[in-house]
Parts: structure tokens; sequence; C-alpha cells
């Protein structure tokens, strides 16, 4: 990603933290550059807007460590739902498909 050197020169200040973050975030969302996350007391992370809008749908990732940074990779398990849809769809239940398992497992 390409990196951009943006510099503000903002006359009245003195701004305090938060004015300097909306300026940061605005500034990353409007160049492209990286954007932040937090991470809290509980281990948990917001991501941004941008960034979960990108893998709209999705509920899962696998989270893998790669020299030093968290990679999250969205995980879909469309072929499941799928089948699970299906199955509903013609009423069938669990306790049909044990029985076909049994009577396909049966002896002779």
């Amino acid at each position: 990603m390409q990196r951009v050197d943006v510099r503000f020169n903002l006359v009245g200040g003195p701004f305090d933290s938060a004015s300097s973050f909306v300026i940061l975030l605005l500034t990353s969302l409007l160049c492209g550059v990286r954007m932040l996350a937090k991470l809290t007391s509980k281990n948990q992370l917001t991501l941004p807007k941008a960034v979960v809008a990108a893998v709209q749908g999705t509920e899962y990732f696998d989270v893998v460590e790669e020299n030093g940074r968290i990679v999250l990779t969205p995980v879909r398990f469309a072929r499941a739902d799928g089948v699970r849809a299906k199955l509903e769809a013609l009423k069938i239940s669990e306790e049909d498909i044990a029985d076909a398992v049994a009577w396909a497992r049966r002896p002779g």
C-alpha cells in the first residue's frame, strides 16, 4: 500500500486528542492510507466501517499471526447454509437423516 504524507496547518488550535483522531481518520479515508483499530482491555477490536463493508455478510474470520501482523481472512459457510436450507425446504429432519444412515448401514 502506498504511504501518503499529509500535513495539516490548522489555525485556531490547540486541538484535543479527539479532534486529532478525527483528522487522522478523515485523512486516512480520503487518501486511501491505513486506518486504525483500537484493541480494548477485553482483547476486542472494532474494525473500520470501510473494512467491514468490503467483506459484507461475513460473520467468521480465519485469524493468523504473520510476522507480527494479525491477518483476518473471511470464511464463508455458504455450502453448509445451502444444504441446511434445502433440507428445511424438503422438510427433512435430523431424525429422518439418522434413520436413512441406519438403513444404509444395516447388515446384508
